[in-house]
């Protein structure tokens, strides 16, 4: 374990990345905004019209997903998507 209480293996921060994806996918879907991990390191977010941006965090991930897919999107509201509207 690092100092933040991580498992530093590199496998095991890989398999964590991937899940960590797999659910902003899954809460994006509905607004057709596609996630992918770039080298560990940074996100690429693809919106509905295919275009592609690259950002280093979730909070600019968030910010992209909305600007790509013209939604305002509340992680807390309910449904799978938030605020869609």
């Amino acid at each position: 374990m690092d100092g933040r209480g991580r498992d530093s293996r590199p496998a095991t921060f890989r398999r964590e990345r991937l899940r960590h994806v797999d659910i902003i996918r899954s809460v994006l879907a509905p607004m057709r905004v596609g996630v992918d991990d770039w080298q560990g390191a940074s996100f690429l977010v693809r919106g509905p019209t295919g275009a592609v941006e690259i950002v280093d965090n979730l909070f600019d991930l968030w910010r992209k997903a909305e600007t790509l897919s013209g939604h305002r999107l509340d992680p807390l509201a309910d449904g799978p998507a938030g605020d869609a509207s």
